[in-house]
């Protein structure tokens, strides 16, 4: 059977799921319950992926994918004591592939998404502690986000020990130690299939402050990052990171969000100094249907390395490999260093987005990609000479009709530039998502 033929036949099924969520889930959400000492919940996500030359930008590889993503986790919570709880989730995501038809189903492993004992306040100080296997999210993500970048948005989490401590209901110190191995050897994984989470032994100690500024808001973090050696990847690498976000509203409508941050210390044995960030104003337009509800125009910055020094100029992404500025975009990455490696890299962009509906929103986004060094000669990929990375445009359309239920349908498109090889080819990139939260 031909690979769009099946694509086509899957759509009723999967749009299936969109109608009898939302049933279920609208049920669910007229129905009020006090909080149980032992809480329960469910997470279904279904996602369809297609891509012709994402990775590798060539027709001639044939390297296009077509797959369905079908991720289950199911959680618990329980509530021993009122200053005490424990979290627990499980979670395995199965690919089935329509391109290429050579790809078998894979079920995948059954992994301990998340397992950690969260205490407040204890001795009755402003604090609370969390030990375990997490989540961490720290302002936008910009350092802090993904602590499994192999494992894609399968898993996200730190092997932490996390505390809060809140001086007032707008100042908070967050301190944090993690650790994650390249594969889990920490806790059992039922079906092991020694799934990579990073390519080394990963240590993160954090130091996130946050408080007012003025009318907006203000953080100041220091990140330690160290990575160690494996037989296979001999190379150490120890990162310091201090840096600084900003939110801050001018005007009614009109903020504007800033983040930048220094990178010193050790690379495989030689000196490394990088700097990063980003900023964007955003309006808010308040318009519906055809009139946007926000417009937003900003910038990104992330340094390069230089191959004719023996320091290493890079940045270094941290904990935050994952697609924060495009879905699509990381994979080609891949070829140049690693999935959603961000690195050496520049975005002028500008956005649209728009209430169409109460439960229907669009956005139109347009990244104009560069690159503050030009690809090292002789390489092959990306083989350029030039720091134009290219086009890459964006549009996305989300629907929320519950809190238990939502979908999008993003379409991607990049065309490169001088960054990449003579004959590049552009790719096309579609995601179609449902997500369900009982």
């Amino acid at each position: 059977m031909h690979p769009a033929c099946r694509i086509l036949l899957s759509l009723p099924v999967f749009f299936s799921w969109v109608f009898l969520c939302n049933a279920a889930g609208q049920g669910r959400d007229s129905t009020a319950q006090s909080a149980p000492l032992v809480r329960f919940g469910y997470q279904q996500r279904i996602r369809i992926e297609t891509t012709d030359n994402a990775v590798g930008l060539s027709k001639d590889a044939r390297k296009g994918t077509s797959y369905l993503r079908n991720r289950t986790s199911v959680w618990a919570r329980i509530v021993p004591a009122t200053s005490l709880a424990v979290d627990v989730r499980f979670t395995n995501e199965c690919r089935y592939y329509f391109v290429p038809e050579t790809r078998a189903f894979d079920e995948d492993e059954i992994a301990v998404d998340q397992l950690y004992l969260t205490w407040d306040k204890p001795a009755r100080l402003p604090l609370t502690l969390k030990l375990g296997r997490q989540n961490i999210h720290l302002g936008e993500g910009f350092v802090v986000m993904d602590g499994a970048p192999l494992a894609g948005s399968r898993l996200l989490y730190f092997n932490a020990v996390r505390a809060d401590w809140s001086f007032s209901p707008s100042r908070r110190l967050t301190l944090a130690y993690t650790y994650q191995s390249e594969r889990d050897k920490i806790l059992p994984v039922l079906g092991d299939k020694k799934r990579p989470l990073a390519e080394q032994p990963e240590e993160g100690i954090m130091a996130y402050y946050a408080t007012d500024f003025f009318a907006g808001g203000a953080q100041a973090y220091f990140i330690r990052k160290n990575t160690y050696a494996l037989e296979s990847r001999p190379g150490t690498v120890h990162v310091n990171c201090p840096g600084v976000r900003f939110d801050y509203p001018v005007t009614r409508g009109l903020s504007l969000v800033g983040e930048a941050a220094a990178q010193f210390g050790s690379w495989s044995g030689n000196t490394m100094r990088a700097f990063g960030g980003y900023g964007y104003s955003r309006y808010v337009v308040g318009g519906k249907g055809f009139i946007p509800r926000s417009a937003t125009l900003g910038g990104i910055y992330l340094s390069g390395d230089d191959p004719t020094t023996t320091d290493h100029e890079g940045w270094d992404p941290l904990f935050s490999r994952f697609p924060k500025w495009s879905e699509s975009y990381i994979y080609a990455l891949i070829p140049e260093h690693s999935v959603a490696y961000w690195s050496n890299f520049v975005s002028l962009y500008a956005g649209l987005s728009f209430d169409v509906a109460p439960e229907l929103t669009f956005s139109i986004d347009y990244h104009w990609l560069l690159a503050p060094r030009a690809p090292e000669a002789g390489r092959s990929f990306p083989g350029g000479t030039g720091k134009t990375r290219g086009d890459l445009y964006i549009a996305t359309l989300s629907y929320k009709p519950s809190k238990t239920l939502n979908g999008r349908v993003v379409l991607d498109h990049f065309k490169p530039g001088d960054f990449y090889f003579d004959g590049a080819n552009p790719y096309t990139w579609m995601l179609m998502e449902v997500l369900v939260n009982l």
